[in-house]
């Protein structure tokens, strides 16, 4: 499985950025939530640098960075796929690294007071990755954490439209928000902070609304197989009537926040 994904986000590596619109929505959001989170115990003047180690797992082509940047003095950006952290590489970033590694069993040589991660652990045991952050943070107790998941319900029109034209459902299924939540809880204790938010996105053409999974490698699906050409000419078929009769077609993220000092 793990090789299917790196494959797919490989694929999307050069056109990610281009079509990552709700996912940078969902970004800067979470980065908002950590960044309130930790200036709210500042009576005074609020530092220029919030943290000094940012950890970025599944940084994808380093498309938060320059966000990131703002707030830390260094980044480490992890990613799957080699392709992605080539475009990372290639924004030649001050203060950035970014290396090709499995976020389930990451060794590195320095800890970090900011582990941040948007839309990218779900292709991982969340457990495991968990474990690993436990092991990555300061040992003071002041490390920020932010992560965001997609969860149970995700791309509700997609799935209708598999249905009505008669095709097996081939998205993929994520955890509860409640589920996430107690997985969560269970790695960081009670003191942290959990949220479920609804983002939705709207497209006004067919080839943009498809564009916007297939295009960030984010079409993984839970079917081996492509669409047959019948199977794919019903499903053009429906998603036209669609966008004809309400003028756009969307995509639904349920998405759980996670963040907190631990």
């Amino acid at each position: 499985m793990k090789e299917l994904i790196r494959k797919h986000f490989d694929h999307g590596a050069q056109k990610y950025v281009g079509h990552a619109l709700i996912q940078k929505i969902i970004a800067l959001e979470l980065l908002q939530k950590a960044v309130t989170h930790k200036t709210r115990g500042f009576s005074l003047k609020v530092p220029e640098i919030l943290f000094n180690r940012c950890l970025d797992l599944g940084c994808g082509p380093g498309i938060n960075y320059p966000e990131l940047k703002q707030y830390a003095g260094s980044i480490t950006g992890i990613d799957l796929s080699p392709l992605m952290i080539a475009e990372a590489k290639n924004l030649k970033i001050s203060g950035t690294e970014s290396l090709v590694a499995d976020m389930e069993n990451l060794n590195l040589p320095h800890k970090y007071d900011f582990i941040y991660s948007s839309l990218a652990m779900q292709w991982c045991s969340v457990e495991r990755v968990l474990e690993r952050i436990n092991m990555l943070k300061t040992a003071d107790g002041t490390c920020t954490i932010a992560i965001s998941l997609p969860t149970e319900g995700t791309l509700p029109e997609l799935r209708e439209a598999f249905a009505a034209v008669g095709i097996s459902d081939r998205t993929v299924k994520f955890a509860s928000a409640e589920k996430t939540a107690e997985t969560a809880h269970r790695a960081f204790g009670k003191n942290i902070y959990t949220e479920r938010l609804i983002f939705t996105d709207r497209h006004y053409d067919i080839k943009s609304y498809l564009g916007a999974i297939r295009d960030i490698g984010a079409n993984t699906t839970s079917q081996p197989n492509t669409l047959s050409k019948s199977q794919y000419k019903e499903l053009m078929i429906y998603l036209q009537k669609h966008l004809t009769a309400q003028g756009y077609l969307s995509h639904t993220y349920p998405v759980i926040f996670i963040y907190g000092t631990i």
